[in-house]
C-alpha cells in the first residue's frame, strides 16, 4: 500500500504511524493525548500530508484514521480530525472495524484489534 511510511514519536505513551499511498493516507492510532495544544497531531499529520502532496500532486486525497485497538491511549486524538475534509475516522468499536475493513478482527488484547501487514 505505501509509497512511503512516516513514523513519528509523539512523546505520549502511544505513538502513531502515517502511511501515504497514491490514493490515500492511513493514520494508525491517534495517541493518548486529546489536547492539540499539548499534542498537535492533526497539525503534524496535515503538514506531512501537505508536504507529500506538494511532491506528488493529487485531487481528492483521502485520510483514513484507524486504530490497532480501541484502548484510550490509541484513540484520544481522534477528535482533532473531526470536521477535516476528505477524512474517515473509523470507530474503535468492533462492528465499525469489521464494516470498514470487511474482516472479522484479529488476535489482540482488545475485541476490535486489527493487524496491519504491509510487506
Amino acid at each position: 500500500m505505501t509509497d512511503s511510511t512516516i513514523d513519528f514519536a509523539t512523546g505520549a505513551p502511544a505513538a502513531g504511524s502515517l502511511a501515504v499511498s497514491n490514493d490515500r493516507a492511513l493514520l494508525l492510532d491517534t495517541g493518548a493525548t486529546a489536547d492539540p495544544a499539548k499534542f498537535p497531531l492533526r497539525a503534524t499529520v496535515d503538514g506531512l500530508v501537505d508536504d507529500w502532496l506538494t511532491r506528488h500532486p493529487r485531487e481528492g486525497y483521502q485520510l483514513v484514521v484507524v486504530h490497532t485497538h480501541g484502548h484510550g491511549d490509541h484513540v484520544a486524538g481522534d477528535a482533532q480530525f473531526a470536521g477535516r475534509l476528505a477524512t474517515t475516522v473509523v470507530s474503535r468499536e468492533l462492528d465499525a472495524a469489521r464494516q470498514h475493513f470487511g474482516f472479522t478482527g484479529s488476535p489482540g488484547h482488545h475485541r476490535a484489534a486489527i493487524t496491519v501487514y504491509d510487506p
